[in-house]
């Protein structure tokens, strides 16, 4: 066999195990970094401070698609009464402060749920139960 193509052979098995030493190693911290998202979920202070997050709950809702908003008041104690209404019922309530034109509104919502078929679903089903409009919004919006 001639020595260059020897050479060639030689250089061409190298490089395609050096790719299938390293082509996988420089992926992996990509592929498990989008794999092990999930934020943590943490008591947030309820608290009038514009510096802190606009959501205003006890738990920290998951990323999701879609929720069913039961309710929007002005004043925070009547959002509180409402969710402690809907948790007392098995409900998953939580209440998102925002700031309006009117002021500051606190939206009283279930949820959230990546189908917005099961979102509309538990509008129904808080509807029935509760006898509760509810309408589904995007979410986070």
């Amino acid at each position: 066999m001639d020595l260059r193509l020897k050479r060639r052979l030689v250089g061409a098995a190298v490089l395609v195990l050096l790719a299938v030493i390293f082509l996988p190693m420089m992926f992996e911290d990509a592929l498990r970094d989008e794999s092990d998202f999930s934020p943590p979920l943490t008591e947030l202070p309820l608290a009038e401070d514009p510096a802190l997050p606009q959501v205003s709950t006890s738990q920290v809702p998951l990323p999701a698609d879609w929720a069913v908003q039961v309710g929007s008041f002005s004043q925070a104690d009547n959002a509180d009464s409402l969710q402690n209404r809907l948790r007392q019922a098995g409900f998953a309530a939580f209440i998102e402060k925002v700031k309006a034109e009117e002021g500051v509104m606190y939206r009283v919502r279930v949820g959230p749920y990546l189908d917005k078929d099961k979102a509309e679903a538990m509008a129904a089903e808080i509807k029935q139960r509760l006898a509760l409009d509810g309408f589904v919004v995007p979410h986070p919006d």
